[in-house]
């Protein structure tokens, strides 16, 4: 099986990221803007995600969705950073 680590960048009010090559695969390692996340089985609260294999969806705390860019000054630097560790 071979690791690979996929990154992203949140979209603002969501709170979460979906990626069809990660359906069906092994989740070793989630982080939000470096801090590492653990996978829970039901709704995510601080510091964890779920994870749906069918879909390859990463779910966090639905009650802190992504924050975005500073109204009037839109800047890729301020949204928030996602890493996805996983194998298939």
């Amino acid at each position: 099986m071979a690791v690979y680590t996929n990154n992203y960048l949140g979209l603002p009010g969501l709170d979460y990221v979906q990626d069809a090559g990660l359906a069906f695969a092994t989740i070793l390692k989630v982080t939000r803007e470096g801090k590492v996340h653990k996978k829970v089985d039901g709704t995510p609260g601080s510091l964890e995600f779920r994870y749906t294999s069918s879909g390859g969806k990463i779910e966090f705390n639905p009650n802190n969705p992504f924050r975005g860019p500073t109204i009037g000054r839109p800047n890729a630097q301020e949204l928030e950073k996602i890493s996805i560790k996983y194998k298939v």
